[in-house]
């Protein structure tokens, strides 16, 4: 990345002052050796922050990392879990992943710190230069996500050129699927202040699972300037995938474990598809005001449509000999999302405190429609076999619903965050607050919706760090996460069918410690996480009931 300007104010031998020496250079990210971990992690408002300088658990993976976990349509997932206290739920289908017991979807990633640009399925990840994790709620930071997830934050960073060259990347796995890549960077200008990166992937073929194939195409284009008081960066995003038999886990239910079946196992229809395409442009642009502050801005747009969603969606095992039923649906779907976040932040000096404050408003829109098709036909197989794809398991006749309006959702807040150090950094507090305004509408007539509902919260962050000595450092934190409120689903049979749930609060204390070696570095921290649980009541309420709590050491 191109740093700013620096100048420095030297003497001669003689104690006469020299004209100020001004260096221009390309900083390379700061990576411990080998290449695999970045020190750096997007702080959202705050800014790029050194894991060393933040009261959280962070860990930030190189473009290295990636290489090493590719796999067809689930690159990510395997790179992730890396990190202690992240697990996967998902497959090469669904790239959902867990955070300290917590689920989040991909739809609730960040995209170089834009909310919502993701989709939930076979993320491409040829385009990404750092995957960034932040472990716990951390609404402060950055705001709220477009659905439920608040257990943490996961930020992909796209690639940017830093340098000129061209890169063809041949890949086999799976069963029979090969990818083809093609990595284009240039720079240009006289100080290469402007740079391209396009990034072309195609894949096709079997993977390891029974019955599954995956084609799967995508381009991304990141134009980028980094002048002397400015950084701005246009990420241009088309992608397709058509996916037969996609894979999905199995619900347990009550039953017992059973033996793993085969390994390659599907349980999934061999006719079963998904058929999606997306297109996204993210900007960021910072902009250095004076010597101390600094205004930025971050926005995309995002929209998919999945024309054919055909699947059974999360087949249940029966019995302890391995049999399992399912009902199959296709709801293909379409949506829209927008998204936008700016604010200033900057240094100041009270006495003996150094503050580095910021202050962001941030905006998140979705919408959508969607058609379904739920045939009263149940199938099934044997995990032990192939069964489920036998010629028994013929499609029933389709007749797909009227297309509706599923639902839109509109969130905005406001953060103010303020890290207050002594002047050696050896003590420092983070002390923030977010205002967070949600709402939710439902029942469109085909015009307008006719119901809708709001709610507004405060949450506040503390984070306390104290510096041992320059290598290691000891923390504890409060953090807050906010998951969005909805309307109770209509068409299950609930008591409260409609009714408006209030958004829910995600409470996280942890005390931590990191060690820095420079060429090695570590951390342990003890969580406890709290948050409200959604469930069915005896009368067939659908609410919130009691809590799940969940602690750790990580």
């Amino acid at each position: 990345m191109h740093a700013p300007d620096a100048s420095a104010t030297v003497t001669d031998s003689y104690g006469e002052m020299l004209d100020p020496v001004f260096v221009e250079a390309f900083r390379e990210r700061s990576t411990y050796p080998g290449g695999y971990v970045v020190r750096e992690v997007d702080g959202g408002l705050l800014g790029q922050q050194d894991f060393m300088e933040t009261p959280l658990r962070v860990m930030s993976l190189s473009d290295e990392t990636i290489r090493l976990a590719k796999y067809p349509g689930n690159t990510f997932g395997n790179a992730v879990t890396m990190i202690p206290g992240v697990t996967v739920r998902g497959t090469n289908t669904y790239n959902d992943i867990g955070i300290r017991g917590y689920y989040i979807s991909p739809h609730d990633f960040y995209l170089d710190g834009v909310a919502g640009m993701l989709s939930q399925s076979s993320l491409p990840m040829n385009f990404v230069d750092r995957i960034e994790v932040v472990s716990g709620p951390s609404v402060l930071l950055n705001g709220m996500s477009i659905g439920n997830s608040a257990a943490g934050t996961v930020n992909l960073v796209p690639k940017i050129a830093d340098g000129n060259f061209v890169e063809v990347m041949e890949t086999f796995s799976g069963k029979g699927n090969w990818e083809h890549a093609l990595d284009l960077s240039q720079r240009f200008g006289e100080t290469r202040d402007w740079g391209v990166r396009m990034v072309m992937d195609y894949a096709d073929g079997a993977t390891d699972f029974d019955f599954e194939t995956m084609e799967k195409g995508n381009i991304f284009v990141n134009v980028d300037h980094q002048g002397k008081k400015s950084s701005t960066r246009v990420l241009f995003g088309y992608r397709y995938v058509d996916q037969m038999a996609p894979n999905f886990s199995l619900d347990l239910g009550d039953q017992m474990v059973p033996t793993p079946p085969p390994a390659g196992s599907n349980f999934q229809l061999p006719w079963s598809r998904y058929r999606y395409n997306n297109r996204l442009v993210t900007v960021s642009h910072t902009l250095q005001l004076n010597d101390n502050w600094q205004w930025f801005l971050k926005g995309g747009y995002q929209d998919e449509d999945w024309n054919m969603c055909m699947e059974f969606y999360y087949p249940w095992l029966i019995d302890d000999k391995g049999n399992f039923e399912a009902r199959l649906e296709d709801v293909p779907i379409r949506f829209w999302r927008k998204s936008i976040s700016t604010g200033v932040r900057g240094d100041i000096r009270t006495g003996q405190w150094q503050h580095q404050i910021a202050f962001s408003f941030d905006a998140l829109w979705h919408w959508g429609r969607g058609a379904d098709w739920f045939p009263e036909d149940i199938f099934h197989g044997n995990i032990y076999d192939r069964s489920i794809g036998s010629a028994d398991n013929k499609m029933p006749e389709k007749q797909m619903g009227d297309w509706y309006y599923s639902g839109a959702q509109r969130a905005y807040g406001f953060g103010l965050a303020d890290r207050i150090s002594t002047q050696d950094d050896r003590w420092s507090v983070l002390l923030g607050i977010r205002n967070q305004h949600v709402s939710a509408q439902s029942e469109h007539d085909g015009k307008k919706y006719t119901q809708s509902d709001s709610q507004s919260v405060w949450s506040p962050n503390v984070g306390v760090m104290y510096r041992i000595n320059p290598e290691t450092a000891i923390y504890a934190n409060y953090m807050e996460g906010l998951s969005k409120g909805f309307f109770v689903p209509k068409h299950y049979g609930y008591k409260n069918a409609g009714e408006y749930l209030r958004p829910r609060k995600m409470r996280q204390k942890e005390i931590g410690m990191k060690w820095d070696g420079g060429n090695i570095s570590t951390s342990l921290s003890i969580f406890e996480v709290r948050q409200e649980n959604v469930g069915l009541t005896e009368d067939k309420v659908y609410t919130y009931l009691g809590q799940q709590k969940n602690r750790g050491v990580e």
